[in-house]
Formats: structure tokens, C-alpha cells, sequence
């Protein structure tokens, strides 16, 4: 399954004609709203990252080069609990809100001489139940970036935010999430290609890697190659990228997302081995092991952790809030800024 991208000039139309009928929890993740606009945390083409998350196909991906043919999505879709920021799904399907971006594991290989795991496939859902019934908390990542919509205390992540909350006029005239894409935390793309693993990079759990197989495209992590402030270690197209197309307000969209795992597998007195397991033996709607609250910026770090999505409003540190990111294109209400140089206009905007 593979989905035509927006080309990067329409994109940036898109965004600055979108009104603010698009509320949380799909929140715009360019600068602003999101800081500091110095971050140096895109890739060379918007080192600073204003135009919002950045990918490029995995087929145009060169290890150690910059590459030309990058896209990027301006909005961030979160899957909050209800009383925290959380969305009001239709029935069907029966999910909660915190099972709007979800994953169950519906199948498991292993070794033949052993039980060590050596491949799974996770059947994912997006629903998209915007707008927020209630307040939601802000974002942050590993990167230092944070979202500051309007918190009256800009500095403590625990600070509700107010904007844009369910409204029945704007829930009515939403548009769909458009050119939507889905980042596995967890998982790499090649492992014999991975940076060395210093913050804001991390280990993950090792020994074994977890491999995306069937992953469209790869997202950006880290910093900018030759940024002036000299930090590192220097940043890449790293996260594999699945795409799932539009989703119509109340809708949903499925895949079957596969992995190998490296090495031996992951081993059976592992704890993603119990995650793993647990979730293919769960009913469809449970073993849900895809989170992505508002308090995961972007994507927040990378290597993450394989867990459950309990349904905690705001599970672990802010930072970890998700495993798992949903990325897409607002529709605009008006397309009177939809011309070349719109990313020029956004970057002034953004000043």
C-alpha cells in the first residue's frame, strides 16, 4: 500500500490556508506554534524544522548523503484519553479514544529451534476523532522543542491547554486528515545503518533490533548536518514511515505493518516478548501497544520502548508519552495562499 505525497511548495499553501477548525488533538507541529524557531533539529533544507515533520521514500534514502525528494506534514494527530484532551469516536467501531491510534499484534514467528521471536505483524487503526472534548496538556521531545499553543505557564509540561476544544460548528465542517503518516518508534529501517547511539538517539533494547519490512518511507531524527551551534551527533532519515492515505472525520483507516527482528530475536525473559505475546492473544480492541498523547511532540525520541497503551492519560514522563507517531495534511478552509513560495510566506509568518 502506497499513497501519493503533496509536494512541499502545496503543503505549505495548505497549512497557512487551514483556519483553526483543525483542533486537538491534531496539532499543528511547525514553528510557531512550536519552539525554539533555532533548533536545528530538520533536515538542510529546513534545518530548524518550520515547515513540521519532515520524510523522505525509503528508496531515495542514501546513508550519509543529502537527499532531494523530501516531503513533510505540518499537523500532528494524538490519541488522548477522554477527560484529558481525548476526541468521542463513533460506534463503530467501539474504541476508546486512547485506541484512535492503534495497534494489536496478530501474528508471531519464531525461531524453529527455539521460542525466540523473529518476526510479527501488528494490524493498525487510525480513527480520526477530532476535536478534544476537554483540555489537553503540551508537548515536548528529546530535541528540546516544545508546543506552546497557550498555557499560562509555558514552562511546566503539566499546564493544560485551552484551544480548541470540542465545538459541535467545527466538529460539522472538519476536514479529513489528508496524506496521513504513521512513524514506528520501536522499530529501524536497516540495522546495519544506525548512528551511533548517543542522546538524543537511544539504545533501545537490545540485543536485537526490531526491522520494519513493509514501511514506506523514513522520518527525520536528530540534528542538522553543519548547523552553526555544533551540536550532535548529526541527524538522519531514520524512522520508518508507513502511510495510510485520508481519513475522513469519524473514519478509520487498517494495515498490516510487518517486522523481522534482528540477531537471535527477542528472547522469551524479554518484556517485549510479553507485550508481544500478550497482544496477539488479546480480542480484536484490546492489546493495544500504540500510544501517542499530546505530551509527545513530533516524535519524541528514538529508539522507543515496545508497550501496552493502558489508557493513563498521560503515561510515564512527557517525553515518553508514545511509541508511535500520526502525521498529516490539514485541508484548508480558504486556498487563497495556495501559490508557489508558500514556504517562503511561512517562513516569514514564522519570524
Amino acid at each position: 500500500m502506497h499513497f501519493k505525497a503533496i509536494g512541499m511548495m502545496s503543503v505549505a499553501a495548505l497549512l497557512l490556508g487551514g483556519g483553526s477548525a483543525l483542533g486537538a488533538p491534531g496539532l499543528p507541529v511547525t514553528k510557531p506554534p512550536v519552539l525554539p524557531v533555532t533548533s536545528w533539529t530538520g533536515p538542510v533544507n529546513d534545518p530548524h524544522a518550520v515547515a513540521g515533520q519532515w520524510f523522505i521514500d525509503k528508496d531515495l534514502w542514501v546513508p550519509g548523503e543529502v537527499q532531494n525528494g523530501t516531503q513533510f506534514r505540518p499537523y500532528e494527530f494524538h490519541d488522548n484519553v477522554i477527560g484529558s484532551g481525548g476526541g468521542d469516536l463513533p460506534d463503530p467501531p467501539a474504541f476508546d479514544s486512547f485506541r484512535s491510534i492503534y495497534g494489536k499484534v496478530t501474528s508471531i514467528t519464531t525461531h524453529p529451534t527455539n521460542s525466540n521471536i523473529t518476526g510479527f505483524t501488528i494490524r493498525a487503526r487510525i480513527t480520526d476523532d477530532r476535536l478534544a472534548l476537554t483540555p489537553w496538556y503540551r508537548g515536548e521531545n528529546s530535541h528540546g522543542e516544545w508546543e506552546t499553543a497557550s498555557p499560562t505557564s509555558p514552562t511546566d509540561p503539566n499546564d493544560p491547554v485551552n484551544n480548541h476544544v470540542d465545538d459541535p460548528f467545527e466538529k460539522q465542517n472538519l476536514d479529513p486528515m489528508r496524506n496521513v503518516k504513521l512513524t514506528v518508534e520501536f522499530a529501524v529501517s536497516d540495522p546495519t545503518q544506525l548512528p551511533e547511539m548517543t542522546s538524543p538517539y537511544r539504545q533501545g533494547e537490545n540485543p536485537a533490533y526490531i526491522v520494519a519490512a513493509n514501511h514506506d518511507e523514513l522520518a527525520w531524527y536528530c540534528w542538522t548536518p553543519g548547523n552553526t551551534e555544533d551540536k550532535s551527533p548529526i541527524g538522519n532519515f531514520h524512522v520508518p514511515t508507513f502511510d495510510f492515505g485520508d481519513i475522513t472525520p469519524g473514519g478509520f483507516v487498517e494495515r498490516d505493518l510487518l517486522f523481522t527482528v534482528s540477531d537471535a530475536g527477542i528472547l522469551s525473559t524479554e518484556t517485549r516478548y510479553s507485550v508481544l505475546t500478550t497482544s496477539l492473544a488479546a480480542e480484536w480492541g484490546e492489546g493495544d501497544i500504540f500510544s501517542n498523547r499530546t505530551t509527545d511532540l513530533k516524535i519524541g525520541d528514538w529508539l522507543d520502548n515496545v508497550r501496552f497503551d493502558a489508557g493513563v492519560a498521560y503515561p510515564l514522563d512527557p517525553i515518553k508519552g508514545g511509541n508511535v507517531s500520526v502525521f498529516y495534511v490539514p485541508e484548508p478552509t480558504t486556498l487563497g495562499l495556495l501559490a508557489l513560495g508558500g514556504l517562503t510566506l511561512l517562513r516569514r509568518r514564522c519570524r
